[in-house]
C-alpha cells in the first residue's frame, strides 16, 4: 500500500520546482496499476460521511452519480455526441467502466476524452478500454492541464485531481 507521507513528501514539497515535482509524479506512478488502493481511513470517512449524503439523492457510489447525469445529457440530445473531458484521468478505470455501463444502458452518443500528464497511465487506460470493448468511445490525450490550452468541451470533471493540481500550480507561481 502507498503511504500518505511518502506521497506528500514526493509530490508536494514546496521547495521543489514544478519540473522536479512533475518528474516525481511521473516516476511515482510509472508502474502503479492499482491507483485506488487507499488507506483505511479513506473508507471509514467516505462510508461515514459521504455515503449517507449520496444515499439521500439515490446514489450508492460515485459511479452512479456520474452515470445518471451523463445518461441524462446523452438522452436530452440523442442526435449529438456528448464529449466528456476527464482531467487527470490516470489509468482511465472510471471512464472505461462508465462507458461500458452507458453501452449496456443502450446509450452510445458519447465519448470520453481522457487527459493526463502521465503517458504510462494513459497506455494502461487504452489497454483497459480495449479489454472492456469500449475503445471506440475513448480518446486519450497527453497534456498538462496547468498549461491552460483546452478547447471547448461539452462536459468535464476533475474527480480526484483538483487538490494535486492546485498544489502544483501554487508552488509553480
Amino acid at each position: 500500500m502507498i503511504s500518505i507521507p511518502s506521497i506528500i513528501s514526493r509530490l508536494f514539497n514546496p521547495q521543489s520546482s514544478y519540473q522536479s515535482r512533475l518528474k516525481n509524479e511521473l516516476d511515482f506512478y510509472r508502474d502503479i496499476a492499482e491507483v485506488h488502493e487507499l488507506p483505511e481511513i479513506f473508507h471509514y470517512w467516505s462510508n461515514k460521511f459521504l455515503a449517507p449524503a449520496m444515499h439521500q439523492f439515490g446514489f450508492t457510489n460515485p459511479d452512479d452519480f456520474f452515470l445518471k447525469y451523463i445518461l441524462d445529457a446523452c438522452n436530452k440530445t440523442p442526435e449529438q455526441t456528448l464529449t466528456i473531458l476527464s482531467l487527470g484521468s490516470g489509468n482511465c478505470d472510471l471512464e472505461a467502466n462508465l462507458a461500458s455501463k452507458l453501452l449496456i444502458a443502450g446509450v452510445s452518443n458519447f465519448r470520453f476524452l481522457c487527459l493526463d500528464i502521465n503517458p504510462d497511465m494513459l497506455v494502461r487506460g487504452g489497454n483497459h478500454a480495449s479489454e472492456m470493448n469500449v475503445s471506440p468511445y475513448m480518446q486519450f490525450e497527453l497534456g498538462d492541464l496547468t498549461a491552460g490550452n483546452r478547447k471547448e468541451n461539452t462536459s468535464m470533471w476533475c474527480w480526484p485531481t483538483s487538490q494535486f493540481t492546485m498544489s502544483l500550480r501554487r508552488a509553480s507561481l
